[in-house]
């Protein structure tokens, strides 16, 4: 799937939609923030503010890949056009990966190498056909990794206290 041949029309698809949809989208928006969030590959990237250099051909086909402003509005970005992909085309894994490969590309100058691009694209898809059936147990596993990741006390924490006992 050449990823340059779609065009995201996000007007016309939120008027078409029916309750189940939106719901849907809603979620898949939801675990598609957590991923972003916990992608070791793009934090890395945005924390040490690489940026790519302009395209030699800065010809519009590349435009809805470039994503700009701060991390959070760069994941929000990033997740509302994959949400948009997913929900409106009969995209693959595969299709997925290439385009998380070309946002990392493009925005960052970065090759993913170690599978991780592959993982959320297949998370991605599953959690939109489950949630297309009522099913949101991949969604709880995305929630439940973003939560456990937050949550648990580094190895410093849970050290003892070393201060000797007043004995």
């Amino acid at each position: 799937g050449d990823v340059y041949k779609r065009q995201v029309s996000t007007q016309s698809t939120w008027d078409s939609m029916e309750k189940n949809e939106i719901e849907v989208v809603g979620f898949l928006y939801e675990g598609l923030i957590m991923e972003l969030e916990m992608w070791d590959a793009l934090n890395i990237s945005l924390s040490e503010k690489l940026h790519a250099p302009k395209p030699a051909d800065s010809s519009k086909t590349h435009n809805e890949l470039i994503f700009t402003g701060t991390d959070e509005k760069v994941r929000d970005k990033m997740a509302i056009y994959l949400a948009d992909t997913v929900g409106n085309y009969e995209i693959t894994a595969n299709e997925i990966k290439e385009d998380l490969d070309e946002i990392m590309l493009l925005n960052y100058n970065v090759e993913i190498e170690d599978g991780s691009d592959m993982e959320i694209a297949q998370s991605i898809v599953t959690m939109y056909e489950q949630l297309n059936k009522g099913n949101e147990e991949q969604l709880n596993k995305v929630r439940e990794k973003y939560c456990l990741l937050y949550t648990s006390p580094s190895p410093r924490d849970q050290r003892g206290s070393r201060m000797p006992s007043s004995a």
